[in-house]
């Protein structure tokens, strides 16, 4: 009877949209599945990225530290040879007390460079610091290139001579 067909049919149809639903939540669900392993996957790079940031940052920090104190240490070494070269100076029954002067000021000026150079790199140590926490300003200062290389150059001479 046509009852009974239309509700065969009615019946039929809900079942097809039953299955289409189930299909298309099942489909939803491994669509959100995927997101969420995508995100997940990309935070997990993300850390490793960081991390990576981190680790390199903190490598390039000990390698500057290291060269900074080797640095100050050379310069205070020049310090304590100039100190020994003086001495030595005053002691030489050749020197004559013009001469002797004349080299001790000379050792002084010497001296006073390799100190203040100390003292920048002792700074330079303090900005890497102000660096790593954020407080560190950038100023723009005026040098003399012929000048900085005439120290640099004193010290290593300072160096060589001891």
């Amino acid at each position: 009877d046509e009852r009974h067909r239309l509700r065969e049919e009615i019946s039929n149809r809900m079942d097809e949209l039953v299955r289409n639903q189930d299909l298309s939540t099942q489909t939803l669900q491994e669509s959100i599945e995927r997101d969420v392993n995508a995100m997940q996957d990309a935070w997990a790079e993300h850390a490793r990225l960081e991390d990576a940031e981190k680790s390199s940052f903190e490598k390039a920090q000990a390698l500057i530290s290291a060269q900074v104190f080797h640095e100050v240490r050379n310069a205070l070494s020049s310090v304590i040879a100039m100190s020994e070269m003086t001495s030595t100076l005053r002691d030489d029954p050749t020197m004559t007390p013009s001469g002797l002067v004349t080299s001790v000021n000379e050792m002084l000026d010497q001296n006073e460079e390799v100190v203040r150079y100390s003292l920048s790199m002792l700074n330079n140590i303090l900005d890497i610091n102000k660096i790593k926490t954020g407080s560190f300003e950038i100023q723009k200062k005026p040098f003399d290139l012929t000048d900085l290389m005439q120290k640099a150059t004193m010290m290593q001479v300072v160096k060589a001579r001891a």
